[in-house]
């Protein structure tokens, strides 16, 4: 065995759990609202996913009571029946993209939706800040001849999970690598758009593929529900193609709620050795104490990184810094390291490279792994959409009138109490590997710190506010108070000729008729204004 072919990756297909295979999820985060269909699609829909027994009741099992009513009861998964799937370019073209080490055949499984809040998502036409969904396909390699390497898996990471362009350059290197990929999921005469499609604009090569996935209905108790509103897809439209900036707040119109141009990814590098291929490649004599962050496909694997454009591996192997060890230290879980089975995340990806023959790590990666983090990415989102909202009722409630402010500002404090109360606990399972990967993902994550900063930005303005109206009340107050003493005096006064009855001269009351009347309040007038003079003069010596 050369060099090189410890960097084989295992391949073939991910629904056999007894053949364990390499491959890549892209999670796409998007706010959505349920909107009925008059009518029946004719095209591909999402149904109920239909896991089997034993692997639902499995991870719902690995989770404490509290987590898995809120990722398998509260949350509603769908897939495109695997029947329908068929029918599209994935599966009646043979998709090949070129990478690293020459062209390799990929194929993608049928998508799937993740709705978390669904139970109540049909209660009302209205907007819930807390129903995040997610999009996720799994791309992986099936068996083939040569076989592909972890730089060609490296190169097809880093390309596929944009959907918009990044920098100026990469629409034609994606055009190279990926010209076969489809923009569109249904075949037309034989023929379906793809990447290199003439008639598809830069910007349509990453958005639209990911686009076209989320138009497609859903269907649930024998109704079908749109995803997103139209006009909502009109707004991302206008930030991605336009650089049109949302202004408004109103009830959030844009399913565009991911602070990144990028989809997660999820991927695992199944390889002969795991870790210790890379020590077999590159080391001679092998390391004795494996460390993950010695090594340059790991830290490219877990940042995700394009491998070096040499057509030397061990460039890449060598290509990074100390920061950059430092960086991929710090995000590695090291409980298996010395075996070779590494894990890894940060807040762009969660990544595996591990032994092939050990089947069950990879099933456990995609499902319960992947649970948990996807809790943890559902709380990422969920808070930026709080720090999103609440930006936007500052920038129009700026100049209006401030009890609609207070109002909408504690609207927003009364969902975020829901939502901590509902998904900010602190510990998801009982089993200890689940527990030190969750705290690892959890701080890579940044869901801590996020989350207090959100937290005291809606407190602190809620406070500020309802002080502020506090104030305008105490001045009311105060303003009464200050002329209690002086109406009282006056209303003394006024009493007192109402109780006792004066004779005025004839000539007086012939020429003022009210004089009886007008005399008595003269005088309260001239009182009240006496002793409201008098407590300035008591003020003003005692301050």
């Amino acid at each position: 065995m050369n060099a090189t072919d410890h960097l084989n990756l295992k391949c073939g297909n991910l629904e056999t759990i007894e053949n364990a295979a390499s491959f890549s999820r892209f999670v796409f985060p998007f706010a959505y609202r349920l909107e009925k269909t008059v009518q029946q699609p004719q095209n591909l829909f999402y149904q109920i996913k239909q896991d089997n027994e034993s692997s639902h009741r499995r991870r719902k099992k690995y989770f404490l009571n509290e987590t898995a009513l809120i990722l398998f009861e509260r949350a509603e998964w769908f897939e495109i029946a695997e029947s329908e799937w068929q029918r599209t370019p994935w599966e009646t073209k043979t998709i090949k993209v070129t990478l690293k080490t020459g062209d390799f055949q990929i194929k993608m499984l049928p998508p799937t939706l993740v709705l978390f809040e669904f139970s109540h998502s049909q209660s009302s036409n209205k907007s819930n800040i807390l129903q995040t969904g997610f999009l996720y396909v799994d791309v992986y390699f099936p068996q083939q001849t040569p076989t592909p390497k972890i730089d060609d898996l490296l190169l097809l990471n880093e390309l596929f999970r944009y959907f918009d362009i990044p920098y100026t350059g990469h629409a034609a290197a994606l055009t190279r690598h990926f010209k076969d990929i489809p923009i569109e999921y249904l075949s037309h005469n034989g023929g379906y758009k793809k990447v290199d499609s003439p008639d598809i604009s830069n910007q349509a090569k990453y958005f639209e593929r990911w686009l076209n996935l989320l138009k497609m209905p859903i269907q649930h108790n024998d109704e079908y529900y749109s995803l997103i509103p139209e006009n909502w897809t009109d707004n991302a439209k206008k930030w991605i193609y336009r650089n049109e900036i949302q202004q408004s707040n109103n009830n959030e119109d844009n399913f565009l709620i991911h602070v990144d141009n990028r989809c997660y990814v999820w991927t695992a590098a199944l390889m002969h050795e795991g870790g210790r291929s890379l020590d077999s490649a590159f080391n001679n004599p092998h390391s004795t104490n494996l460390q993950a962050e010695h090594y340059g496909h790991w830290i490219k694997l877990l940042n995700v990184d394009l491998p070096h454009n040499s057509d030397d591996s061990e460039v890449t192997h060598k290509d990074v810094s100390d920061f950059e060890k430092e960086w991929a230290k710090a995000r590695t879980y090291k409980r298996w390291e010395h075996q070779g089975n590494w894990y890894g995340f940060n807040n762009h990806s969660g990544v595996m490279l591990a032994v092939s023959s050990q089947a069950f790590l990879c099933r456990v990666f995609r499902e319960q792994y992947f649970d948990q983090t996807l809790l943890l990415l559902y709380l990422r989102a969920t808070l930026f959409r709080f720090s999103r909202k609440l930006s936007l009722i500052v920038h129009e409630q700026q100049n209006e009138n401030a009890d609609k402010w207070l109002a909408q500002i504690r609207a927003v404090r009364k969902e975020f109490s829901h939502f901590a109360i509902m998904y900010q606990f602190p510990l998801l399972s009982n089993q200890q590997q689940a527990i030190e990967m969750y705290m690892l993902a959890r701080e890579c994550l940044e869901i801590d710190s996020l989350y207090r900063e959100v937290q005291e930005k809606i407190a602190n303005t809620h406070d500020f506010l309802e002080q502020a109206e506090s104030n305008q009340l105490g001045t009311a107050a105060n303003t009464l108070a200050e002329w209690g003493l002086p109406i009282a005096t006056a209303s003394l006064v006024a009493s007192f000729f109402g109780v006792n009855s004066y004779t005025y001269s004839k000539s007086c009351t012939d020429d003022c008729p009210l004089s009886t009347m007008a005399i008595p309040i003269v005088i309260a007038l001239v009182a009240a204004v006496a002793a409201k003079w008098l407590i300035s003069i008591i003020k003003k010596n005692k301050y």
